[in-house]
């Protein structure tokens, strides 16, 4: 018996053995689901029970270790168990490398992410620290010239502030 869960609704799923991979509908939701397959896990955990049981039997029978561990399993029995379990293992080894190979990639695309976002960094810093020059010979330049226009008023202050002198010969107006 295999036993899943349904993906939109949650339902535990129970059916037979031999309906891997078939189409079921969820008995809640009404949705159809695809069977998985077994893991090798799963067929190990199925067939240990079997195992067991054989081998209860021939303890019962007989006291001989080797009589009593291959008792009731044929040698084509535990061929095929094992070429089931080998295979699931392969399996495994195979999606836990395929597993690997995509976190390999999907670093090597965020390693590569990463520098690109170094070099903007990096850039936008340069930029910014020019900005900033450019900034502060801005503000020098300002205050140099508010210290000249400040000179200049104080200049027109004083000089307006000092009495006036009529020169009658020559008819100008001088400030001195």
């Amino acid at each position: 018996m295999v036993t899943f869960q349904c993906q939109a609704c949650s339902q535990r799923i129970t059916v037979i053995d031999g309906t891997s991979n078939s189409a079921v509908t969820c008995p809640r939701c009404r949705r159809r689901l695809v069977v998985p397959a077994r893991t090798p896990v799963e067929l190990a955990a199925h067939a240990l029970p079997i195992v067991r049981a054989a081998a209860a039997q021939a303890r019962s029978r007989s006291r001989d270790w080797e009589e009593w561990l291959y008792a009731d399993v044929t040698p084509d029995l535990a061929r095929r168990m094992m070429k089931r379990l080998v295979e699931g293992l392969l399996g495994q080894r195979r999606q836990l490398l395929a597993t690997q190979e995509a976190g390999t990639e999907k670093l090597t695309a965020l390693e590569a992410r990463m520098a690109q976002l170094q070099q903007r960094h990096r850039e936008r810093v340069a930029e910014l620290t020019l900005a900033l020059a450019a900034r502060d010979a801005e503000i020098a330049r300002l205050r140099r010239q508010k210290a000249a226009l400040l000179r200049e008023l104080e200049t027109r202050v004083a000089l307006e502030a000092l009495p006036r002198v009529e020169l009658r010969d020559a008819g100008l107006l001088l400030r001195a």
